[in-house]
């Protein structure tokens, strides 16, 4: 009786392992897929204000060239 006892325990604790362990996965997966939509949000906000500065930038060259010409 104390093996069968003993083999039971021993389920039970792999059991509550794998419990633990999907929790875990399931934790660490979500938190992945949220820094990755994150990350994707911040990367279109970089690449379009770059797109504004760059075009900030050649309008300002260009009107400051033309102010240079007009002198």
């Amino acid at each position: 009786m104390m093996c069968l006892r003993k083999a039971t325990s021993c389920n039970q604790n792999s059991h509550l392992l794998n419990l633990a362990y999907s929790s875990w996965a399931l934790n660490l997966s979500s938190t992945i897929l949220r820094c990755c939509s994150c990350s994707s949000a911040l990367l279109e906000y970089i690449r379009m204000s770059s797109i504004k500065t760059t075009t900030n930038l050649s309008n300002s060259s260009i009107n400051t060239l033309f102010i240079k010409f007009m002198k």
